[in-house]
């Protein structure tokens, strides 16, 4: 029911109030490791808030897994390397396995980055990025070249 006459101050300065709704981070998913939920919060944080609406957490999901497992990799990668230093039986064939496992992983990880509009090349017009790359970065210039 609506008053009669002018209104108050008071009621136009709370009429004019919008409301804001702050979109909330997504968590990570119960079905992620520790390990790989580390990895979800940090993606997560890099990006605005309403940067992943909810129909893409399956692919963020599988982007968190293959970031840890490919971790892993470069891990096995390093022990490998060491072993061909030492000369040790068979170290030569995993190196390569391990090789491959990696280029996999990289594969995934750079489709699934473009999938999620993470990667610059996906978030960059090509002729933007052109720009960009004749342009020197701002820590790049000397101070007396001015701005």
């Amino acid at each position: 029911m609506r008053k009669r006459g002018r209104p108050s101050s008071d009621e136009i300065a709370t009429a004019n109030v919008v409301q804001l709704r702050v979109p909330e981070r997504p968590a990570p998913p119960k079905s992620l490791t520790r390990e790989q939920a580390e990895v979800w919060r940090e993606i997560v944080a890099s990006v605005p808030a309403d940067w992943f609406p909810r129909e893409t957490h399956p692919l963020l999901e599988q982007l968190c897994r293959h970031t840890v497992e490919a971790n892993r990799i470069a891990k096995l990668i390093d022990e490998a390397t060491r072993q061909m230093g030492e000369r040790r039986p068979g170290a030569t064939e995993t190196y390569l396995k391990l090789l491959q496992a990696q280029r996999r992983e990289t594969a995934s990880l750079k489709s699934l980055a473009v999938a999620l509009r993470l990667s610059p090349s996906s978030r960059m017009r090509p002729e933007v990025a052109g720009r960009r790359r004749q342009e020197p970065a701002a820590g790049d210039r000397r101070p007396w070249e001015g701005d």
